[in-house]
């Protein structure tokens, strides 16, 4: 699965002349540091008036969401990994559908009625066992003027499909939870300015941040001497869903359940 992600990943990196490399001190250039730490402010939670629920089991699988999930339609969630706990829930508790791609074996187990599984991968277009997000919504035959939640999972080929993604279809989705890998990279200057920054403005402009969790299975990557985690786990709220505007939410939220158990967890260098 990887392979091939890293496929197309690398074809839309291509187009747009982004040597993605590991080393963020490349003949590139580093992204400006101040400028950077600013930028990652966006991550900062918002308290947008609506209180967040705990949606999945504890650890990995499981988001805080806000509690604004009456009249929604469907989820979808690309990067199943075998995990539907989220799902179930969604379905039991909201009666909300979901539809799910993944690898053919990692099909998740017992599943019902009210989910449905596509085997393959949410990409740029679709084609070659990848299938656009905006294909997959209208293959699925639902109102046009529902609304929908979205769960990424999809192990660093998140960046692409957001870069690549039309604003119609992104704003068909409430709620959308994502988890943004390689954050270091963004030390890379034209990574940064033509893959990072394109996708992520989109959900800035859009939507609210209201919350963000990181992954402690990756460690952190440092800027000025602060410590920022490699993989973060962010909550999006569309704007006009928002009730108010009341300064940042208190992070870490007593939900919040780190993703591996037996490791240390991780936490933003917000005061």
């Amino acid at each position: 699965m990887k392979v091939k992600i890293k496929k197309i990943a690398k074809r839309l990196l291509d187009r747009f002349e982004i040597n993605f490399v590991r080393d963020p001190k490349s003949v590139l250039g580093l992204t400006p540091k101040k400028y950077l730490r600013q930028y990652l402010e966006n991550f900062r939670p918002i308290n947008n008036g609506v209180p967040l629920i705990r949606v999945g089991e504890p650890g990995d699988g499981g988001y805080l969401v806000p509690d604004d999930l009456e009249g929604i339609e469907a989820c979808f969630s690309p990067g199943s990994d075998m995990l539907w706990t989220f799902e179930s829930q969604l379905s039991n508790k909201y009666g909300i559908k979901s539809f799910i791609c993944d690898k053919e074996e990692r099909r998740p187990n017992n599943l019902t009625e009210h989910q449905h599984f596509t085997p393959g991968w949410l990409g740029t277009e679709t084609s070659d066992g990848f299938i656009s997000l905006g294909d997959w919504i209208s293959q699925s035959n639902l109102r046009d003027s529902s609304d929908l939640i979205l769960q990424m999972d999809i192990e660093d080929a998140e960046w692409p499909v957001l870069l690549a993604l039309d604003t119609k279809t992104l704003l068909r989705f409430r709620v959308i939870v994502v988890e943004l890998h390689f954050l270091s990279q963004m030390r890379n200057r034209l990574a940064f300015e033509k893959l990072f920054k394109p996708g992520l403005d989109k959900l800035f402009t859009n939507y609210d941040v209201v919350h963000a969790h990181p992954n402690n299975c990756c460690g952190t990557f440092t800027i000025d001497g602060v410590e920022y985690p490699e993989l973060v786990e962010i909550t999006f709220h569309r704007k006009d869903r928002g009730k108010s505007r009341s300064g940042f939410r208190s992070i870490p939220h007593e939900l919040d359940s780190k993703c591996v158990p037996t490791m240390s967890d991780l936490f933003f260098p917000w005061k």
